[in-house]
């Protein structure tokens, strides 16, 4: 995996202070050393995945919130085949393929499996904290405005993505993704073409989890892929 040259302390200055705000004396050094490790090693997952998508032309976009905080060992990811499947990759499953079925091939050929049908996934945050209970907090709400225009813009516009003129876009959590719309002005400008954002791409059910027919729903996901 590809090596992240910056650790956020100097890649992402102003938003770790907002981040500060947020997490007050949680965010400790011992934290932002565990933040850089989780970052590192996410980061070199997403470029893998983003590797395997044919001529990275991207027909299908999910945006989600950060990685999930873990105080130590190896960091869980979506991204990560070593990781145990939860509730977000059921639901692509489910959405792509009518089943979960890393049951039957494993979370590696799944992952494969949604990079071939033009998938990927981008979180709108870099720091994997957790964020229950933060969300309605107005330091969250800068957070989000702010990693819009630095790390989710940079991941959007880089990479050497193209996208579809048919792109489909959904987001994963919903205090997350309207944030993320009020921080975008309700658009993503990608490949110089605007794409209206609303509240009707929030891909979760009434418990505010993600859900694998809304997002076949959204993604307009009418027929399932054969694995």
């Amino acid at each position: 995996m590809r090596s992240v040259k910056q650790p956020l302390e100097q890649k992402y200055r102003e938003e770790l202070s907002v981040l500060g705000r947020l997490f007050g004396s949680r965010l400790s050094a011992s934290t932002l050393t565990r933040l850089n490790e989780i970052f590192e090693h996410t980061e070199g997952l997403w470029q893998r995945y983003v590797d395997q998508i044919p001529d990275r032309m991207v027909q299908y976009l999910l945006v989600a919130e950060a990685p999930p905080w873990s105080e130590t060992g190896r960091p869980q990811y979506i991204l990560d085949p070593l990781s145990r499947p939860r509730t977000l990759m059921n639901a692509l499953c489910r959405a792509f393929f009518g089943r979960p079925i890393y049951n039957e091939l494993g979370v590696e050929a799944t992952l494969s499996a949604l990079a071939q049908h033009g998938f990927l996934v981008v979180d709108s945050i870099p720091f994997a904290m957790p964020y229950g209970g933060k969300r309605g907090n107005r330091a969250y709400k800068e957070l989000v405005w702010m990693t819009c225009g630095t790390y989710l813009g940079e991941k959007l516009r880089g990479n050497n993505l193209t996208y579809s003129d048919t792109l489909n876009i959904a987001f994963a959590f919903k205090l997350n993704a309207l944030e993320v719309m009020k921080g975008v002005n309700n658009e993503f400008v990608l490949a110089a073409k605007r794409r209206p954002l609303n509240s009707g791409m929030i891909a979760v059910n009434n418990a505010g989890y993600p859900d694998g027919g809304i997002l076949s729903k959204i993604l307009g996901l009418d027929k399932k892929f054969p694995v």
